[in-house]
């Protein structure tokens, strides 16, 4: 894979140092969303446990759609940093503020928890999403723009746009999802856990 190379040319930074941040980013992000759900505690009762886990189910389907979506940034973000054979500063920085982004998500899975009926929440965590997603794309654009970081000859340059505009997708679906919650609350969950899925069924069936 060219994105795990070590020697970065004149100018470049290390790849894959970036890329061990990232997946550290991620995964850090993926296990935080564990604590926007409770659990049932050990010598409660039948009827406690029942409303326990009624009062929990929200905050687990937030919990699902935040895996969903982190995941899915993070297989993707994988795919783009293959194509590139090293990194630079501006670069760094786009990636950077990518993954704060990524860090980010949970703490809107916390709003979402302790207020699942909130529309502001619901457009809090849609503007993190599409900011994830923006910034997914300035990386690529900033990767691929005169052959910066990805060499010519590594891949056609219709797929190159492709993947550009495949980076705007789930900022496209997070906006759809805040228009819809505001007229029907559980339409905002539907599109951000349809989204993800089927943009990876997308990607597995163009490759």
């Amino acid at each position: 894979m060219q994105g795990s190379q070590d020697g970065p040319g004149a100018g470049q930074l290390s790849l894959r140092r970036l890329e061990r941040v990232s997946d550290i980013v991620h995964a850090v992000a993926l296990l935080a969303l564990l604590a926007t759900v409770g659990f049932i505690p050990l010598g409660v009762t039948n009827e406690e446990a029942t409303s326990l886990v009624l009062d929990q189910i929200e905050p687990w389907i937030g919990f699902v759609v935040g895996f969903l979506i982190i995941g899915y940034y993070w297989i993707s973000h994988q795919e783009y940093f293959s194509y590139n054979i090293g990194t630079d500063k501006g670069h760094t920085w786009l990636e950077l503020l990518y993954l704060v982004g990524i860090a980010t998500m949970p703490l809107g899975n916390q709003a979402m928890a302790v207020l699942p009926t909130s529309y502001a929440a619901m457009v809090v965590v849609s503007l993190e999403i599409a900011f994830v997603g923006i910034m997914q794309y300035f990386a690529w654009m900033y990767a691929t723009k005169n052959d910066r970081l990805v060499p010519p000859g590594s891949l056609d340059p219709a797929r190159r746009s492709e993947m550009g505009r495949a980076a705007l997708l789930m900022p496209v679906a997070a906006v759809l999802g805040a228009i819809a919650g505001y007229f029907y609350p559980p339409l905002w969950y539907v599109v951000l856990i349809v989204g993800p899925v089927a943009l990876s069924a997308r990607k597995k069936s163009s490759t």
